[in-house]
């Protein structure tokens, strides 16, 4: 990696080398947990002093009033996404935290100053490597590799009185987004990729429909007030951008600015700061009444006032309600697809219904699943489909009834191919990397104990006994078997609105 390179992965820029695709967007994507700070291979030079209250009164507030001290060494990137070799350009860069005035903005830039000092030649980093150093737990998300970036991180939030993000999740689909944000925010337009914070600050990249111009892609921040936040974003240079404010729809001021190659929404809310980066511009003929045609299609009203983000069992009970309820889509494993609950039934059979549900946590990861027992007709044999919530969403399991049968209250289960195989155990959601952000799923039964015939000939078999994958006799399986046979159903509820409701509580 040239130093330009990781400057570039230091200084946390937001942007998209990579084509997006309009049919790639509902694509399972891997979204990356922002890196640690590599090293610094530029000088950024003394604080540019802040606006005053007076100026700032007087200005319409565009993106020089949350331009970044100095301009920025980065590299050329080509049409093809990759850096030009031996090719930089000085290019300003804004912080997506807020106005130069806020206490948000002015911490930002004092910690772009200090890295910009701290180990210019790399030598800490590369004695570390990439091992634990003992500060993850708290700075992870900063990028901190030693005590004295902790120390001055700490000193820099302390002084302005900010809060450091704590946790992050991942979030891949627009139902998940309006269900996280307590609303539908997007509109029209479709959310790809993305993260949140504990606290509301995200980032989301999507792509929607400008009137008149046509697609364009987007990435979408928000930064919550009140929380210290490194993103910052290269516009290349502020004074080729026109610059006007907007009224939306639903009555917010929105300060839009086009340039060359992008453009950008900017709006301040009591308690955020959203910036929306627009990855096309005049170059590419998109124009002021397109622009102001896109920054309508979003409802930023939606977005205050903040809501922290909500625990795993929250979120898990709103995304299997909107699954169940609304018909909200999940991938479904065995298909390979999105798909909603009606989709599902009239794929397989069109007779195939929901005879019954039960939810509970069946592989004891602290989050429930929920259990839908599936019939054709009046046969209720027909199997059974799992919705299974993850770090990336809710997929869908489906299981012969076979099986999974018996299911207990604690979330054991009995399993059977034929006469000569039988047993029980637990359910196990597994994930391998394929490799290009290719991820293969599936399921499995851990068993607990079985048995197995093997047939050797006609007038010969052999049975063999296993328990915790150890060799039992006959006698000491069936005494097993007694006692999972003994213990108590799983109560399974009618599949109506107000039992889900019931079943999955929302605080």
């Amino acid at each position: 990696m040239s130093n330009k390179e990781l400057y570039q992965a230091t200084f946390s820029q937001v942007h998209s080398p990579k084509t997006v695709r309009w049919e790639d967007c509902k694509k399972m994507r891997r979204v990356r947990k922002p890196a640690r700070v590599l090293t610094i291979a530029a000088v950024v030079a003394c604080l540019l002093a802040v606006l005053s209250v007076a100026a700032v009164a007087v200005n319409f507030l565009g993106i020089r009033d949350i331009l970044l001290p100095d301009k920025q060494s980065v590299d050329v990137y080509g049409e093809d996404g990759a850096a030009v070799p031996r090719s930089t350009q000085m290019v300003d860069m804004i912080g997506l935290s807020g106005y130069q005035n806020t206490p948000e903005s002015k911490a930002l830039a004092e910690w772009v100053a200090f890295l910009g000092t701290y180990d210019k030649d790399h030598a800490i980093l590369n004695e570390i490597g990439n091992g634990p150093t003992g500060l993850d737990s708290r700075y992870s998300l900063y990028g901190v590799y030693t005590q004295e970036m902790a120390d001055k991180l700490d000193e820099i939030a302390g002084r302005y009185r900010l809060k450091l993000h704590t946790t992050w999740r991942e979030v891949l689909s627009t139902d998940e987004w309006n269900i996280l944000i307590s609303g539908d925010f997007l509109g029209e337009n479709h959310a790809d990729g993305g993260y949140i914070y504990e606290d509301g600050t995200f980032h989301l990249d999507g792509a929607g429909f400008a009137e008149g111009h046509g697609l364009v892609h987007f990435q979408f921040q928000r930064a919550v007030k009140g929380s210290f936040h490194k993103e910052m974003l290269n516009i290349t240079d502020s004074s080729a951008y026109q610059e006007w404010v907007h009224q939306t729809p639903q009555g917010q001021s929105v300060t839009l600015a086009l340039g060359p190659s992008k453009a950008l929404l900017l709006l301040d809310l009591k308690d955020s700061f959203i910036t929306v980066n627009v990855l096309e511009g005049s170059d590419q003929q998109l124009t002021a009444v397109n622009l102001e045609a896109f920054a309508d299609t979003f409802d930023f009203s939606v977005l205050q006032p903040v809501k922290p983000l909500t625990s795993e069992a929250e979120l898990a009970n709103r995304l299997y309600r909107h699954i169940l309820l609304e018909q909200g889509q999940f991938f479904e494993v065995n298909y390979g697809k999105y798909m909603n609950l009606n989709e599902l039934l009239q794929d397989a059979w069109e007779q195939v219904e929901i005879a019954k549900f039960t939810v509970m946590d069946l592989d004891g990861d602290g989050v429930q699943e929920v259990v839908l027992w599936e019939q054709m007709g009046s046969d209720d044999s027909y199997g059974f489909e799992i919705l299974h919530m993850e770090a990336y969403g809710v997929y869908g399991y489906s299981l012969p009834w076979r099986s999974f049968l018996d299911l207990k209250e604690d979330g054991t289960y009995s399993f059977s191919g034929n006469q000569s195989y039988y047993g029980f155990g637990r359910i196990g959601f597994l994930t391998y990397d394929m490799g290009n952000e290719d991820w293969q799923r599936t399921w499995v039964t851990n068993a607990t104990a079985f048995t197995v015939t093997d047939y050797v000939d006609e007038e010969h078999e052999e049975t063999h006994y296993t328990h915790l994958e150890k060799p039992v006799t006959k006698e000491e399986f069936q005494a097993l078997w007694d006692v999972q046979k003994a213990k108590k159903d799983v109560a399974w509820y009618d599949f109506t609105e107000e039992q889900v409701k019931v079943m999955l509580p929302l605080s």
